[in-house]
């Protein structure tokens, strides 16, 4: 949707962008334009290099929702759907936590045009979680986590590269590049998200889905792909 290669040649010469997947979909997206694929440079998420360093352990179920006012949704961004206390409870997270023997911590979004009590206030009555907006490492956050249930976003990138078992929400954000991504599951299946944890858990990382969808994502080299291509780049010229 967003119109990297309308501006190739104009306001840019050169884009970087996720990886094939990325490429491929921006091309057939704008298909008079795809003569300047070459110009769309593969480099994944260079900060999520980093993720190789850190050592993972079972400390939480880590619960990254998006919207969480319906209301706020109703009037501004129509057709998300919200993380309320009927979603938690659909997906009986609660259960995953006994399964797992730790506690739940949910880690808000800054909303500011949101009530942003109002998740807190609804799930106030269960034991065992607790709430965070602003962290300074969200690495580490994700490697403490025994599983991740997240909205859409670029962070749902970082538990499915260190090989967390994760569940994507779908319709809780722009759907981007996770269309194809296995654990991509409906808000009120809790099913669903047992049984993709569980093959997470057993079978270890989607490997093929981090290859195409973010260069050096495999073996966290994004930054020497960002290198090694601007220095191709201007060798070219």
């Amino acid at each position: 949707g967003y119109r990297v290669l309308k501006h190739i040649g104009t306001q840019y010469d050169y884009s970087f962008v996720f990886g094939k997947k990325d490429r491929d979909g921006l091309c057939k997206a704008d298909s008079k334009r795809a003569k300047h694929k070459k110009r769309l440079l593969l480099g994944g998420i260079p900060s999520n290099d980093r993720l190789k360093d850190y050592t993972r352990c079972k400390k939480h179920i880590l619960v990254i929702p998006n919207y969480t006012d319906p209301q706020f949704i109703k009037r501004q961004v129509k057709g998300y759907r919200p993380f309320t206390k009927q979603v938690f409870d659909n997906l009986n997270i609660r259960r995953l936590a006994d399964k797992y023997g730790c506690g739940i911590l949910v880690k808000e979004k800054n909303k500011q045009d949101e009530r942003s009590l109002l998740l807190r206030e609804s799930l106030s009555p269960y034991d065992g979680i607790t709430f965070m907006k602003d962290c300074l490492d969200d690495n580490k956050l994700v490697a403490e986590s025994a599983c991740v249930i997240t909205a859409l976003s670029t962070m749902a990138f970082k538990p499915i590269q260190l090989g967390v078992p994760t569940a994507v929400l779908h319709r809780h954000g722009a759907l981007g590049n996770f269309a194809d991504f296995p654990g991509l599951i409906n808000e009120n299946d809790g099913k669903a998200l047992r049984k993709t944890l569980d093959y997470q858990e057993k079978n270890g990382r989607y490997d093929g889905f981090v290859e195409d969808a973010l260069e050096g994502g495999c073996d966290f080299t994004s930054i020497d792909k960002y290198v090694s291509r601007i220095k191709q780049v201007l060798g070219e010229n």
